[in-house]
């Protein structure tokens, strides 16, 4: 490696450290997460992108941001557990009291790990075989693909959806206070649900979500005036820079198969990962010159 390249790469960790990813301050308490209140680093605190990344961040200074346009998706954290460690519950719910739809007792439900508590049983698709697993999400600006919000959670059908509008409201804010910002969020099918399109619109926010085309026609519910947004096409697009995340964590990070146990520590490890690709990502986008000045 030439030393100009090192001396570039050495000024970017210098002044895009992971200090510069925290809000200006040792620790905060959060209440939003699972309701509790818990001492956690502030990688990624809970304040809006414009609070959370400063004015003179290079970032923001090399224009990396789009502060309007962004993609949501979720990824399959397997656990370090085993299917068998997977033991019935002693007191699972009654019928009709379960964690599904309409009170329905799901797997999770009767069944729970030995070992890890907060991992579940789960497939992402119906011919896949179920494994111990969490899941990822992450909120990517449209740009370049940097992730402005990122969350792990237990994994579940409904938790991506969920969790898209938490990241959402965490990265951009009250619709009051977006001086006049047009936010679209571009998202998978499986985002194409009511609920989830109904709350993107309670937010101001343009749902670019991708339509099924052959099977589940009855589950797209955008509008003929959604479906023809010009913004649309370019939303779906860009959202293959989120694969890109995800990819890099699994083969270059943790996150294929997590060597730690319980929610808050996979949290924790999934929010570091994305730390790591966020300077990673910029290495290459700010030019070599700029750094090395």
């Amino acid at each position: 490696m030439s030393r100009a390249l090192q001396a570039a790469e050495k000024a970017l960790f210098a002044s895009v450290s992971l200090q510069s990813l925290f809000v200006h301050r040792d620790l905060v308490y959060d209440r939003d997460m699972r309701g509790d209140e818990r001492k956690q680093t502030a990688m990624f605190s809970y304040v809006t992108l414009a609070q959370r990344i400063p004015a003179d961040h290079p970032a923001r200074g090399h224009g990396l941001l789009s502060e309007e346009h962004f993609t949501v998706d979720g990824t399959l954290i397997q656990a370090w557990a085993a299917a068998r460690s997977f033991k019935e519950k002693a007191d699972p719910p009654a019928p009709g009291a379960g964690s599904g739809h309409k009170g329905e007792v799901l797997l999770r439900d009767k069944v729970e790990s030995k070992t890890d508590k907060d991992a579940r049983l789960y497939k992402e698709a119906t011919a896949d075989k179920s494994v111990p697993a969490y899941q990822g999400h992450a909120l990517t600006e449209n740009r370049n693909g940097l992730v402005v919000a990122e969350e792990a959670s237990q994994a579940s059908t409904a938790a991506e959806r969920n969790m898209a509008l938490k990241l959402l409201d965490r990265a951009v804010g009250h619709k009051k206070k977006r001086q006049g910002k047009n936010i679209t969020l571009g998202a998978d099918t499986q985002y194409q649900e009511e609920g989830f399109v109904q709350g993107l619109g309670n937010r101001k926010v343009a749902p670019h979500v991708s339509e099924y085309v052959k099977g589940n026609l009855g589950k797209n519910c955008l509008t003929g005036k959604e479906q023809n947004d010009p913004r649309r096409s370019i939303s779906q697009r860009k959202r293959r820079l989120i694969d890109r995340v995800f990819g890099w964590g699994k083969l270059n990070g943790a996150l294929r198969h997590v060597k730690a146990r319980g929610l808050d520590r996979v949290d924790w490890l999934f929010r570091l990962t994305m730390a790591a690709y966020n300077l990673v990502r910029m290495r290459r986008l700010i030019p070599i010159d700029a750094l090395a000045s």
